[in-house]
């Protein structure tokens, strides 16, 4: 008997008949990248040299961290969409449908569904304090439209208020940080392990110093959760940290 491979499986479900147009799209567009994700990054037996990709691998191979990581890492640092709501939806349905399908075994499919359930809302969320993050490291410094007018007159522009705005910090730490704790306006971060690869974004214990308090906007430090993993530049000014530069922000 032919084994069911995961890109058969994506494909089948695919194929399914949808309530309106737009579940017909997100389907689509989620689970093109979802099947992309698994070829590129899942470990799995894939032919990449085809059009489409085609993850050969057994859907036994499935399991719940490709699920996670697919979106805790490659939506939120892969997927230029601004609005991310619709990825652990149609990923939920597709392990609902996995399981009605019997293509995996209800004790798997159990563990994926907790796991999303647990994950709804938070490409969102991290989506949203990224930006917050963004604009106020760079609350400062010239638009981005000035830029693009002029980018000379923007760095021009744009070193002159550095030297206003910005004292010289007294230390700088750049690299990822997990959020220990968090308060009005502030954050209170542990710096990464500089081995540990930007992909691996598994749930860890942290266990250096606390380092803070690190000034960020209010409605950022509502959003933010303990274990949080964030890429940041923070420089340590006379009693606080100034947030310098940001990347991502990853669910704990």
């Amino acid at each position: 008997m032919k084994k069911t491979t995961i890109g058969n499986s994506i494909r089948k479900f695919m194929e399914e008949s949808t309530r309106t147009k737009k579940a017909r799209a997100d389907r689509e567009c989620v689970m093109g990248l979802f099947n992309d994700y698994l070829a590129n990054y899942g470990e799995l037996e894939s032919n990449v040299e085809r059009d489409p990709i085609i993850v050969m691998a057994p859907i036994s191979k499935l399991r719940p961290s490709h699920f996670r990581q697919f979106v805790c890492w490659f939506v939120i640092q892969k997927v230029l969409d601004r609005d991310k709501s619709q990825y652990v939806p149609v990923l939920r349905d597709f392990a609902q449908w996995l399981v009605e399908s019997k293509v995996v075994g209800k004790a798997i499919s159990k563990e994926i569904l907790e796991m999303l359930d647990e994950l709804q809302g938070e490409p969102e969320r991290c989506e949203k304090m990224t930006g917050l993050l963004h604009e106020f490291a760079n609350r400062d410094m010239p638009t981005s439209a000035e830029w693009r007018q002029d980018p000379k007159s923007y760095a021009r522009k744009a070193a002159v208020l550095k030297a206003i705005h910005h004292e010289k910090p007294q230390r700088i730490l750049d690299g990822y940080f997990t959020v220990a704790r968090t308060g009005p306006g502030a954050l209170w971060l542990r710096p990464g392990d500089p081995d540990d690869d930007e992909e691996d974004l598994a749930p860890r214990k942290s266990s250096g110093p606390e380092i803070g308090p690190v000034q960020v906007p209010a409605e950022a430090a509502k959003l933010a959760r303990v274990g949080d993993r964030l890429c940041a530049a923070i420089g340590k000014m006379s009693d606080f940290w100034k947030l310098l530069e940001t990347g991502g922000v990853y669910p704990g």
